[in-house]
């Protein structure tokens, strides 16, 4: 899409911003959507002529809370602004200001109240108990749904790029790709958690569980498909350790749900300690 030119004058009546001789200001296009665009027009009070999408409006119409005018990061926990080149607008901004006209033409726009969520009703015989927030050994994927949501409000700093709903919401067949699961398990997402870390739990509750379960997923992919010698295993080396540590880890799992969802189908279970014991006993007796 071409850029499309807007007016270098501001379209406010009576402001001579972007004229010669008048104080420098920011000046910001229209909006394309038309419903903003008429609540623009209509709170410029202007007839003479209409607002297009090439008309501009400069700073001095809109309350600070309307203009973006730094950058903020999250970096190791720690918030840290940088200021913007160029200034922009929030998505719903308006224009509320109208500086030497009458003063009743200028109406602060009211500051928005979070809209309130009415709870649903239980269902009769349903428990009436509050749901508590996921526990400090319980994994879940809507950890990494909220990390990724996170990331995505970062306009530069991005730690998980590549990552999409694809990964934390696929569909029927985009389970079936192994890709996707390695990609979930991935440095990326595991450094998500970690950048994100209590920005997600003073949401969602703990995670220590979710990025400790990410963390052996990674090194257990890593281990079964690593192609090069220098990764090999050896009876000696680390990887070997991680994968008794993974067999511990599978049968405390499986102890801890008692049976009850929350562990690998029957098969599954079954063909993953298979593989996992195969590779050690190849590993005692290769070397």
């Amino acid at each position: 899409m071409s850029k499309r030119r807007t007016d270098s004058h501001c379209f406010a009546p009576g402001c001579r911003s972007g004229y010669p001789g008048a104080p420098k200001a920011s000046l910001f296009a229209a909006p394309r959507e038309d419903d903003l665009r008429r609540k623009w027009e209509r709170n410029l009070r202007r007839d003479d002529k209409p607002l297009t999408e090439t008309s501009a409006v400069c700073e001095h119409h809109f309350e600070p809370r309307y203009i973006l005018r730094e950058y903020v990061h999250v970096i190791n926990d720690c918030e840290v602004r940088t200021p913007r080149g160029k200034p922009s607008l929030v998505p719903d901004a308006v224009p509320t200001l109208l500086p030497g006209c009458p003063a009743y033409l200028s109406v602060a726009a009211p500051k928005q109240r979070p809209e309130r969520r009415k709870a649903a009703k239980p269902p009769e015989g349903a428990s009436r108990k509050r749901r508590r927030p996921d526990a400090p050994d319980e994994v879940s994927l809507p950890f990494v749904r909220k990390a990724l949501e996170l990331d995505g409000c970062s306009v530069t700093l991005q730690a998980m790029h590549g990552i999409t709903g694809s990964h934390t919401n696929p569909n029927n067949f985009e389970k079936m790709r192994v890709s996707l699961a390695f990609q979930l398990f991935g440095e990326k997402v595991i450094h998500g958690l970690q950048l994100y870390k209590s920005g997600i739990e003073d949401t969602c509750g703990d995670i220590t569980a979710t990025l400790k379960f990410f963390k052996i997923i990674h090194d257990l992919v890593q281990m079964m498909t690593s192609r090069f010698p220098a990764e090999a295993l050896r009876p000696s080396s680390a990887s070997v350790e991680k994968l008794r540590s993974f067999q511990e880890y599978l049968s405390s799992w499986e102890d801890h749900t008692k049976g009850q969802k929350g562990f690998l189908s029957q098969s599954t279970a079954a063909g993953l300690r298979v593989t996992v014991s195969s590779v050690l006993f190849f590993a005692s007796v290769s070397h």
